[in-house]
């Protein structure tokens, strides 16, 4: 991660870090010189978990973002990440939980974000996504906003199902009043 621009710290009762100018490196062979790129990205913690063994995260705001994500000849990702393959006569692993782990943030707004996905140009004017604590599962709830149209949308997430071998997920989307309302299941 390179940050070029300036960066703050504030303490306060809502304590906050600014980036500006923050970049992630895209792999050598790609086309895109960076695989993330940020102008900010305004970061608010908890100020009683600074005081803490884990600082915690309350809501990350992004600026004017760019993603760039290759494949390239041999099927491998620009973008850094775990790889994992299976090894024969390995154990099986009990899935997690849920399909992912929580980041511990309390939410995420990225304003104004161009996304180039396997070639494939996207662009979006904002992006919120915030979790709902609950006991019997995750609620994410938040909205996309597409030029001048945002959508509001939920999405449950309850924990793994051994007998069914899925997550099952709720999804509802609000397009103008009327809600578009999924359950799928990942597998």
């Amino acid at each position: 991660v390179e940050i070029d621009g300036a960066v703050s710290w504030k303490l306060s009762l809502r304590p906050h870090i600014e980036l500006n100018k923050v970049r992630v490196d895209n792999a050598k062979w790609a086309k895109s010189k960076y695989a993330f790129k940020a102008d900010k990205i305004d970061v608010r913690l908890n100020l009683i978990s600074l005081f803490r063994n884990r600082p915690t995260i309350q809501n990350v705001r992004v600026y004017d973002a760019e993603l760039n994500i290759e494949r390239g000849p041999d099927g491998m990702l620009s973008w850094p990440r775990k790889s994992v393959s299976a090894v024969p006569g390995a154990v099986a692993v009990t899935p997690e939980k849920y399909p992912f782990k929580d980041a511990g943030l309390g939410g995420v707004e990225i304003k104004n974000i161009k996304a180039n996905l396997f070639g494939k140009k996207y662009e979006m004017a904002g992006f919120n996504i915030r979790l709902n604590p609950r006991a019997e599962n995750r609620e994410y709830v938040g909205w996309i906003k597409v030029d001048t149209d945002v959508l509001p949308f939920i999405v449950e997430m309850e924990e793994y199902n051994a007998e069914r071998k899925v997550y099952p997920v709720r999804v509802a989307l609000s397009t103008g009043g009327d809600a578009l309302i999924a359950n799928v299941a990942l597998e």
